[in-house]
This record gives C-alpha cells, structure tokens and sequence, in this order.
C-alpha cells in the first residue's frame, strides 16, 4: 500500500485499511458499483461492491470523526472501496470496471458538492493482482484513458508486453507520482484529481472532456480517451501516409493483396506504389472495410498470421509498425 497511500498515511487524514482503493471522475465519486473480472476471460473473479459515501463513512469511521474532518478529509474518504484481494493472482491482469455513482467535488474545486452530479457512465483500471492486493490505486479518468488505448490491443500482447505499452502510455502523459524516480503506469494508478492535477503533462482540458464524456454516459470515450495522451489532431490520411503506406502496405502487402495476387479475391487488395494516387487508394480500402464491419482486430489479427492468414505473420507483436497499424485502425 505504501507506494500508492503514502500521502494519505502521512497526513493522517484517513484510516486505509489493506484493499483500499478510490473512484473519481473530477472529483471522488461515491455510490459506485465496482466489478472485478480477469482481463482476458472477463470471468468475475470477486462479488461487486460499493463506494463510500457520508453514510457509509459515518458507519466505519463515527458520527463526531466525520464532523471533525475538513472537506480535503471527506473528500480523501468519499469513493473509497475495500475488496479482500488474497484469493487473486499477483501476474495476472485484472480490470476494475465502475459505474454510476455521485461525484462529490465535480468542479474540482476542492470543496465537498452540496448535492453532487450524478455519474451516468462507467470508467475502467486495468490492475494486476498485485497492485490490487497492495491497495491505494486509484480509477480515474487517466486509468480510464489508457484502458481505452490499449483495450483492442489487449488479445494480441502477453503480460509483459502490456506492461510495457502501459508504461510507455503513461510516460506521455504524467511525471513520477510514487516518488519513485521512474515514471510508469504505477504512477497512473497513484495519480489523483485530489493532489495530482499539475503531474499530468498535456492540455488538461483533454481530461476534462472525457471527465463529461464518463459523467454523461453518451459521447466518443474513444475519441476522447486519446485526446488525453495527446493524439486528438491525429489525421487517418496522413498518419497512414507517413506511417503505413510504405513501411507494411508496399513493403508487405502487395506481395499477395493486389489484382492478380494470391489474394486478389479477398476484402483488402491495393495498388501499388507506381500508381501515382496509390496512397489515397490504399487509404480508401480500409475506410470503405471500416464501414461495414469491425477492422482493428480483423486487420491487426491477420497482421500478425491469424485469423487463417495464408501470408502468415507480417507483423509481431510489440513491433514498432504494429502499434502503428493499430493507430490508424482505430482512427478509422
């Protein structure tokens, strides 16, 4: 716990206890429901349970403490959660899915709300067993961001690889929040609206966008979610131009998917690069692919010899042009 609690500990303003974890969009959100479910399978590894709020707290902590605590001090408490982790495995990835509930401080400003503003959507952490049973993270709105990045990547990385691509993510977007002296997705799960605001490195006006997108429950959480690690002015054309034209559609692709080739007849064929529009073109086939059905998976999984792929693997995973691929794809 300490790597993710220390600040709260010192202060005194809180008694955590093991398994002690908060939920925040702007500010914390109490009334929450939280499930927990391996990453992978989905399978609910734990029974759903519920943030804190003044009730709740009053009940754990006494009538005249609550009275005694100044708003930072409710606020600390407010949207807390307690699971008994023991039972999960500590390599092994897990998401922490939220919904609903009532954000306390939703102009963060750091004054308890007199009423709140209800939450209408739910947000997500992907955490490992370990930083579960170690207690202190937090779901925010960056565990969300990243969630979303990753989350069509997630079936083609193993453990590592995952870690690795969220502490890449997490480099882009925050400095060292445990105190550390390294910065990684550690430093995502310790990130707090509450302390934390001036650590997060772009334009927060990104994270506020998808603080409305999650409290409203409608809107491109996608869209949104990489406006928080900085790939809103993202163009699909030119990205594919300057990153996929070249480097996997000419360099592999037109081995088989071109008229003529051993895979003339299937739903992705190009031209090659002695067109002189072949860029546009190529672009082109993957937009009209996207508007008939799901391309990030079907695409990425056949990159990577998949799927039946008769070209078999053309691009491994954790490989720099497949996270590009992955990239264009989603900003289709």
């Amino acid at each position: 716990m300490a790597r993710f609690a220390s600040r709260w500990l010192t202060a005194a303003l809180v008694v955590l206890l093991a398994g002690c974890f908060q939920v925040e969009i702007a500010g914390p959100v109490s009334g929450s429901t939280i499930t927990i479910t391996e990453l992978r399978s989905r399978a609910q590894v734990l029974d759903p349970v519920v943030s804190e709020d003044q009730t709740s707290i009053i009940s754990r902590v006494g009538q005249g403490r609550w009275n005694g605590f100044d708003d930072l001090q409710r606020l600390i408490n407010l949207g807390n959660f307690f699971i008994d982790a023991g039972s999960l495995v500590d390599t092994r990835f897990y998401l922490v899915t939220v919904s609903g509930g009532v954000d306390v401080d939703a102009n963060t400003d750091g004054q308890v709300d007199a009423n709140g503003t209800p939450v209408a959507g739910e947000w997500h952490a992907i955490m490992r067993g370990s930083d579960l049973k170690e207690g202190g993270g937090k779901v925010s709105v960056l565990t969300e961001a990243l969630y979303q990045v990753v989350r069509e990547e997630i079936p083609q990385l193993n453990n590592p690889q995952l870690l690795a691509r969220l502490d890449e993510l997490a480099r882009t977007i925050i400095t060292d929040t445990t105190d550390d002296g390294t910065v990684d997705y550690a430093d995502v799960l310790n990130w707090t609206v509450l302390f934390d605001v001036d650590k997060y490195q772009l334009d927060y006006a990104s994270v506020e966008q998808l603080q409305g997108v999650i409290t409203a429950g409608s809107g491109n959480v996608s869209r949104a979610a990489f406006q928080v690690i900085g790939e809103d002015e993202l163009d699909a054309l030119a990205f594919f131009e300057e990153k996929i034209a070249d480097q996997i559609i000419q360099a592999r692709c037109v081995n088989c998917h071109v008229d003529g080739g051993v895979a003339r007849n299937t739903a992705l064929v190009f031209a090659r690069n002695n067109n002189p529009n072949y860029v546009e073109q190529n672009h082109q086939v993957f937009v009209r692919l996207a508007a008939v059905r799901e391309v990030t998976a079907f695409v990425t999984s056949k990159a990577q010899g998949q799927s039946g792929h008769r070209g078999g693997v053309q691009l491994r995973a954790g490989s720099e042009d497949l996270e590009n691929l992955f990239t264009y794809l989603r900003l289709l």
